[in-house]
């Protein structure tokens, strides 16, 4: 019997192609660009908008990146690659794995070297990069139906040019940690379209593969276009999200209850109920700024209002032993995940809300007598986008 012609250890010419893809990911890490204007002397105008959120620079961002990319090479690049070898040497796979992972991390550190990185172009590289080895298993099934090596290649290829893409796209463009994650979450929204429209239509695996890939790149795109209209934090887009994400919910009890077993209705159920929950998380967040810690509360009281709502009813009706009888239970966890996320909400907003009303405490001041008194005192600061936020502190006002 032949061997297989993969099944061999790595030779010279493999650990040297090997090392120039690692000097290709450095040198498009470091490729040339204007200098950015945080390394300038900022002009008047310019003042406000490098106050918007995460446009200057950090350590964190730029560890956070390393990271990132040490833990993709750990989890997914290196296994990925022992996987492409298919050796039966263990000293071949594992010294391949330990290359790849370490190359993982090595190239960004040095690709990005002593420079400082802002929080848009970690994220955006971070998320494009899980995303780019999604998109990459769903061109594979365009191109090559099921074949798991095309798979590996691609979604590795894809992983690594949408990573660097992703940091290039937010360090030229100078983008804000909002502006990043907006075009992070309009991605995952037209993937999602893209997805259950094809349901919707009923499309084999192949047309259905290339329509969900068209999907992201098509919400990419409507991301930048939203993006110019909607100056969001990270909390804001990250709370667009999960509402579309609760609406999507919603589809699972509206099905069991309607009856729902087509995969034409189920599609089209999933495109509404997604689109309704966008819109809400849009009109909730037309006049907010939230914050990363109020998004990711957000995130938190919505799963834990699922767990509560379902376990509620679970403890009353603990019956669950049919698809019809599950119904319920589903639609008690969904209402727990609504009034979680509403309350979370409303808990992130109410200081603002307040802040915005009376400026002292209510009490009669007699004529011509000294009185004081002591409140909230806010004043508009203007914004990015023509938005205005405001300041807040404490304000002593009266006669003395």
């Amino acid at each position: 019997m032949r061997p297989h012609p993969l099944r061999r250890a790595p030779c010279a010419p493999c650990a040297l192609c090997a090392l120039c893809a690692l000097c290709a990911l450095c040198a498009l890490f470091i490729a040339p660009r204007a200098a950015p204007s945080w390394a300038q002397a900022p002009a008047p105008a310019a003042a406000a908008e490098e106050e918007r959120e995460g446009m200057a620079p950090t350590p964190g961002a730029r560890a956070g990146l390393v990271s990132f990319n040490l833990l993709a090479g750990l989890t997914f690049y290196g296994p990925a690659a022992v996987s492409l070898l298919e050796s039966d040497s263990d000293r071949a796979n594992v010294g391949v794995y330990l290359l790849t992972a370490g190359g993982a991390f090595l190239a960004p550190y040095l690709g990005v070297g002593k420079r400082e990185v802002r929080w848009a172009a970690t994220d955006l590289s971070s998320s494009l990069s899980l995303r780019g080895a999604l998109h990459g298993a769903l061109l594979a099934e365009v191109v090559d139906g099921a074949a798991l090596n095309t798979r590996l290649w691609l979604a590795g290829l894809l992983s690594a040019a949408e990573a660097v893409g992703g940091y290039q796209y937010a360090t030229q463009g100078e983008l804000s940690a909002g502006e990043g994650h907006t075009l992070v979450v309009a991605s995952d929204l037209g993937l999602l379209a893209g997805l259950f429209g094809g349901l919707a239509g009923e499309l084999q695996p192949k047309p259905l593969a290339a329509l969900t890939l068209a999907g992201s790149l098509a919400g990419f795109g409507a991301g930048e276009l939203y993006r110019r209209r909607r100056a969001h934090t990270w909390g804001d887009a990250e709370a667009v999200r999960l509402a579309a994400l609760l609406g999507l919910w919603a589809t699972v009890p509206l099905g069991a209850s309607l009856r729902l077993d087509s995969p034409r209705a189920l599609g089209l159920a999933a495109l509404a109920t997604l689109a309704a929950g966008a819109a809400a998380g849009d009109a909730l967040t037309r006049d907010t700024s939230l914050s990363l810690p109020d998004a990711l509360i957000m995130d938190a009281s919505a799963v834990g209002g699922g767990f509560l709502g379902a376990g509620a009813l679970y403890m009353i009706k603990p019956d669950l032993q049919s698809s019809k009888s599950s119904s319920p239970y589903q639609w008690a966890a969904l209402v727990g995940a609504m009034a979680g996320y509403a309350l979370s909400y409303l808990s992130a907003t109410a200081w603002e809300a307040e802040a915005g009303g009376e400026g002292g405490f209510e009490g009669a001041e007699e004529e011509g007598a000294p009185s004081a008194a002591l409140g909230p005192w806010v004043a508009p600061l203007p914004r990015a986008g023509g938005r205005t936020e405001l300041a807040r502190g404490l304000g002593l006002s009266g006669s003395f």
